[in-house]
């Protein structure tokens, strides 16, 4: 019971990144002298042209996010597969 939270941790922490890596874009559109600013949803063609724009503005964050998500689910699944490791040396005890 002890090692589940670290895992619940890990795959949180994993999905927030993710999340935050496919956050809606946020476009400008000027109209006349005012600046308006909208959030394309990421599952609308211009919503993915906005994500792709944002993509090669912010490279180095985008990847950092995916490195911290893939480190992530890596101690996610270390830590699930020492929990399975464990209960099969007890098993095994028996």
């Amino acid at each position: 019971m002890d090692k589940i939270m670290p895992m619940i941790i890990y795959l949180i922490i994993a999905l927030l990144a993710i999340g935050l890596i496919f956050s809606p874009a946020v476009t400008r559109y000027y109209l006349g002298e005012k600046e308006v600013y909208l959030n394309q949803s990421h599952t609308m063609s211009i919503g993915l042209l906005a994500r792709v724009d944002a993509w090669k503005t912010y490279p180095n964050y985008n990847i950092g996010l995916g490195i911290i998500s893939m480190l992530a689910f890596g101690g996610a699944i270390y830590t699930g597969n020492g929990m399975f490791k464990e209960k099969e040396r007890e098993n095994d005890a028996l």
